[in-house]
């Protein structure tokens, strides 16, 4: 897990809390809020996991591949 991946699930989790809170408290701004949060928190994790297989492509010699060798 890279920091994309941490801090993409630590927005997500804030963004839900957010979107709870403001259910509950009937706030359709906070509730939105919250949700947009989550979304950004989903993209930042996403673009861990693209960063995580990229390299991945990385060889011992710092050569970038795409396939087969």
């Amino acid at each position: 897990m890279n920091k994309y991946q941490v801090k993409g699930e630590s927005k997500i989790i804030a963004g839900k809390v957010q979107d709870r809170v403001g259910k509950m408290i009937d706030s359709p701004e906070q509730r939105l809020k919250g949700q947009d949060r989550q979304i950004t928190g989903h993209l930042r994790k996403g673009m861990g996991y693209i960063k995580q297989a990229i390299d991945g492509m990385v060889d011992d010699d710092g050569n970038r591949y795409f396939g087969n060798k």
